[in-house]
Formats: C-alpha cells, structure tokens, sequence
C-alpha cells in the first residue's frame, strides 16, 4: 500500500488524478467482493463486468445495465431491439440506465436493422463494446441491477423467461426497487 502511495506522489497531477481514480475503483470492487453480491452466472462473471465498468469509467452505483448481445436468440433480441426501438428516448434520457451493445461486429448492419436514430448512438449512456471486452457469454439480452454496489441476479429476454420487460421498465420510471 505503501509503494502504491508513493508511486501516485511522483507522477503528474493528470495522472495522479486517474491513478486514484482507479486505485479507489479498485477499493470498491475489494469491498463489493465482501458483500451479499450475486457474483456469477453462466454468462456473466462480477468481476468481468465491474472490469469493464471500470475500465470505460462508467459509474454503476444504482444503475440498471442493459446488455444487448449482437448475437444469439433471434426472436430474444428482435423483442428486445423492439423494445429498445419503442422506448429510445425514454433509456437515452434515463441517466438510471445504461446500454451495452456487445459482441457488435458491424455498428452499420445493425444501425440499419434497428432503425435507431443517430441521438441515440450518440447517447452518453450507450456503450458499444465491439472488442469483446465484456466477455458477455449469452445469446440473451440481459438486464443488470446494481442496488447499494451489489449487483443482482441478472434478468435475461429468452423463451419461457418472464420478467425482462416489466423489469425494465421499472428502470425507465427509476422504480429500481424489484426483486429478483
């Protein structure tokens, strides 16, 4: 701890500022391990996830995730782009929710399947993750609550599976109360 307190002391003020930035990332997943967490799904690993949010320096604390895999069920992610298609400016506007497209191999196919309009690709909440660095493992869509930085079990759009819908919108009226 000691070594990591002076290695921050000689560096520039900029990066000082994005070494504690990230140190105190560290502190909180360090403390968020000790918690009553739902740490690991088929698809979905903790620790991968509050990596990625770290690394793309999104703040997750209360915040319901959204990620939408490119590939997997087709009927799964057509209700799920419907749904995304329907209520664009409500999750664009909605600073409680955050999207992730992931496993996207082509941002242009997709920008013209969806028929999403360009604000919405340009929404700060949006996240394109085109390199696989969230190692999403589902065909699903998923949604993701985090409540006092813990997150809970993931909520996924796949047949016989209900739930997804209510529960997102829920999100979208910033209701973040439900219970899995």
């Amino acid at each position: 701890m000691i070594t990591i307190y002076v290695s921050i002391c000689l560096l520039s003020n900029r990066k000082k500022m994005r070494c504690i930035k990230h140190l105190g990332i560290v502190v909180i997943a360090f403390f968020m391990s000790g918690c009553n967490c739902h740490k690991e799904d088929e698809t979905l690993r903790a620790d991968e996830l509050f990596a990625f949010l770290s690394e793309k320096q999104i703040d997750f604390h209360n915040k319901c995730i959204i990620i939408l895999p490119a590939i997997g069920c087709g009927s799964c992610l057509s209700s799920a782009e419907h749904l995304l298609i329907s209520r664009q400016d409500d999750i664009i506007n909605n600073k409680h929710v955050i999207l992730i497209l992931t496993n996207l191999s082509d941002l242009k196919k997709f920008k013209w399947r969806t028929q999403l309009s360009d604000r919405f690709f340009k929404a700060e909440n949006l996240f394109i993750d085109n390199q696989d660095a969230l190692k999403f493992r589902s065909f699903y869509p998923a949604l993701i609550r985090f409540e006092q930085d813990c997150m809970q079990k993931p909520v996924y759009q796949k047949p016989g599976a209900e739930g997804f819908e209510e529960k997102l919108l829920d999100c979208l009226k910033k209701k973040l109360n439900y219970e899995n």
